[in-house]
């Protein structure tokens, strides 16, 4: 199956080359902190997160080290074999390729 196309789709390769390496989003860290401070003992043992528009997974990868299960939305093929190119622990991630309208 091909990925949707947009025809005034950005240059995801130059938008991923510069965005390489950066760190998770302060705002998912600041949001991890306070889950874990006020998370309980009868909390579930599974934590699962949708991460939308996932990118090249600089969310997802943190979320994954912290033993969350992802699902990891992209309209992009790019971003998906950018993910899975990184060190991650891939039976907790599930993928899928979808562009959302509005």
């Amino acid at each position: 199956m091909n990925p949707p196309t947009h025809p005034h789709s950005p240059d995801w390769t130059t938008y991923y080359q510069a965005v390489e390496g950066r760190p998770p989003r302060e705002t998912l860290l600041k949001a991890l902190a306070k889950f874990d401070a006020e998370r309980s003992l009868d909390s579930p043992n599974t934590l699962q997160a949708v991460d939308l528009g996932c990118g090249d997974g600089r969310d997802t990868v943190e979320l994954l080290h912290r033993g969350w299960q992802v699902l990891a939305i992209d309209a992009e093929q790019k971003a998906f074999d950018r993910l899975l190119d990184r060190p991650i622990q891939r039976e907790h991630l599930r993928t899928q390729l979808m562009r959302l309208r509005h």
